[in-house]
């Protein structure tokens, strides 16, 4: 039940590309389409992480976010 983390720090937006853009850290567990058109949205805080279970998006290797994916091998 996602309500039960609202008093815990997590804020829980309807609106995804306003949430992408406020986030620390981002986790994808669905490969669903609307996530794919997040790799054209600019995060306007560069060290938001973000976590990829599903590789649905795809991030430039130079890309200033700290990207983790499943499979997906990237030296610092």
């Amino acid at each position: 039940n996602l309500k039960s983390y609202e008093n815990k720090g997590v804020i829980i937006s309807p609106n995804m590309k306003i949430a992408f853009k406020k986030a620390d850290a981002l986790i994808i567990a669905s490969n669903a389409p609307e996530f794919q058109k997040l790799n054209n949205l600019k995060n306007s805080n560069k060290n938001t992480i973000i976590v990829d279970g599903r590789r649905v998006l795809k991030v430039p290797k130079n890309s200033k976010e700290k990207y983790y994916a499943i499979g997906l091998s990237r030296s610092s």
